[in-house]
């Protein structure tokens, strides 16, 4: 065997015991923090097809090969196992957060049309309680108060009869 071979075989069967040990898989496909060694990996470019697509060719190769892999020392059948296990956890993981997006997309336009609703009604009850307090009264201005607060940078949770009026900047002198 070469040391490639051998190189391979020894990682195979590290990735199969420690899989099989722990239930998790101490190998990175690629990007993120390596638990190994704790180094930062930089080649996250793999997408999730390609990935999935990775597994699925593997393990018709593996098929393929099985002969000349298992003479070399190699567990296929072991190999397999857990590459279809890693496999299909990937791909319902992936069907579940697919499933998630279209919820909260979804979610997203109800919470959107909520706002609208909530804001369009108010505004115009805002509008008759200024109307019928009378444009330039106190209570008038409260309730005009509530409008312009809403984007006002600061704490707004003061009462509303507490806010004080906006002083003018004195112009500067020529």
């Amino acid at each position: 065997m070469t040391s490639l071979h051998s190189f391979l075989a020894s990682y195979i069967r590290s990735e199969i015991d420690s899989t099989t040990s722990a239930g998790i898989s101490i190998a990175s496909l690629g990007g993120g923090m390596s638990p190994e060694d704790g180094q930062e990996q930089t080649n996250m470019s793999y997408t999730q097809t390609e990935i999935v697509g990775l597994g699925k060719h593997f393990l018709r190769l593996v098929d393929e090969a099985k002969a000349t892999l298992e003479k070399g020392g190699l567990r296929t059948d072991e190999m397999k196992v857990v590459v279809s296990s890693k496999l299909e956890k990937a791909v319902d993981l992936n069907a579940r957060q697919e499933t998630k997006k279209r919820e909260l997309s979804d979610l997203t336009a109800e919470l959107n049309a909520a706002n609208d609703d909530l804001y369009r009604t108010t505004s115009g009850l805002l509008d008759a309680c200024i109307g019928v307090s009378g444009k330039g009264s106190r209570t008038a201005k409260n309730f005009q108060r509530i409008r312009s607060r809403i984007r006002m940078p600061g704490d707004q949770s003061g009462e509303l009869g507490q806010v004080e009026p906006v002083k003018p900047v004195p112009e500067p002198m020529k």
